[in-house]
């Protein structure tokens, strides 16, 4: 079943809404997603209404999480697209004017204010009960994107004090990487194969690493990180993970080695003259 939010958007048996601010408490939402439609049942036709997914932040005090308005709607049944970002535990409001939604005086009661007040900031609201309005809201949870992404390249060259290390990889995510000084120590696995333990695959273990964040301030292509105070003549071993729109990837880079050299400089010469 579709998750929802609000009230059926059925008949009732009054009527109430117009010029006021309206937060449904039956039905928080049970998920997180985005609000993509809303079922309403209108008494009369609405010229102009907005609705809104709202978090409770005291007894009676709502903060709104995102907003939609819209133009008139008619008289009965409809289904409104809307967009709008929902999380667990929040309620939905709705503003009318003119118009009125389908009320019963029964149910588990809604918050009521007197004019439009979405967006509104820890705003406090009437709370009556017991009350219940046709807006019903479908809640969509977005697939996630893409998560798996691949090193394409990597560059590194020493500074005047460590190493820059730059990675391309094929899609935009953004990387951390952990770097040691310690050469990561191989365990083969064992398997159970016919009732015999046998060696399996190579593990790799790093120890002793420091991690750092990607210079580049969100998902990104190019990947830059700078290690900072690496005694010249060390070797450095290294690997990249990282997120994609904010999701935990199970990507990761292959291990990397490099020596921190003399970084090259350029000399100047003045030329010599009598």
């Amino acid at each position: 079943m579709p998750a929802t939010i609000g009230a059926p958007a059925i008949v009732r048996a009054s009527y109430t809404g117009s010029g006021a601010s309206v937060i449904e408490k039956e039905n928080p939402a049970p998920i997180s997603g985005i609000v993509t439609s809303v079922d309403v049942y209108n008494h009369s036709l609405i010229n102009y209404c907005t609705f809104a997914v709202l978090e409770k932040v005291g007894a009676n005090a709502f903060t709104s999480r995102s907003v939609f308005s819209m133009g008139a709607l008619p008289a009965g049944f409809s289904t409104q697209p809307v967009t709008l970002p929902v999380e667990t535990g929040d309620y939905i409001g709705a503003y009318c004017g003119p118009g009125d939604w389908e009320r019963d005086n029964a149910g588990e009661g809604y918050w009521y204010l007197v004019g439009l007040h979405f967006p509104c900031t820890a705003t406090n609201f009437t709370f009556y009960t017991p009350r219940t309005i046709s807006v019903l809201g479908h809640i969509t949870v977005p697939a996630p994107p893409t998560l798996n992404w691949a090193t394409m390249d990597m560059a590194f060259c020493s500074t005047i004090t460590g190493l820059k290390v730059t990675t391309i990889t094929d899609i935009e995510c953004h990387l951390w990487l952990r770097f040691s000084l310690v050469e990561p120590r191989r365990h083969p696995m064992q398997k159970m194969t016919r009732g015999l333990l046998v060696p399996g695959e190579i593990r790799f273990c790093f120890v002793a690493y420091t991690g750092i964040e990607q210079v580049e301030p969100a998902d990104s292509l190019t990947h830059t990180f700078f290690i900072p105070d690496i005694p010249i003549g060390t070797q450095v071993y290294f690997y990249t993970y990282g997120t994609v729109a904010g999701y935990d990837s199970p990507s990761h880079s292959p291990i990397f080695s490099v020596l921190r050299l003399n970084p090259f400089r350029i000399l100047i010469f003045e030329e010599w003259s009598s």
